[in-house]
């Protein structure tokens, strides 16, 4: 998972605006899909509809521009180095 920026949300879905966030859901997911760079694009429901969690992983390659960084540090982005270890 080195060079990836991953977050999971929670949020609260108004009593019966589960159709729309649905909807709005299966839009977003097509547009994803489409990025470079994405990874992981999930949304799980709980079982009365009311809360959903969202799973989003993308890569990022490098030391990010000061551009990028802007972009991540406005989420609240943590930067680590590798220290050691290995991927399979």
């Amino acid at each position: 998972m080195e060079n990836t920026v991953s977050w999971v949300v929670e949020l609260a879905v108004r009593p019966l605006a589960l159709d729309s966030f649905r909807s709005l859901t299966d839009e977003m997911v097509e547009a994803t899909r489409a990025e470079p760079g994405a990874l992981v694009y999930e949304r799980f429901v709980s079982g009365d509809g009311g809360i959903v969690h969202l799973y989003e992983r993308y890569v990022v390659y490098g030391d990010p521009s000061p551009e990028l960084r802007a972009v991540l540090d406005g989420i609240g982005a943590a930067y680590l180095r590798p220290l050691g270890g290995f991927s399979r």
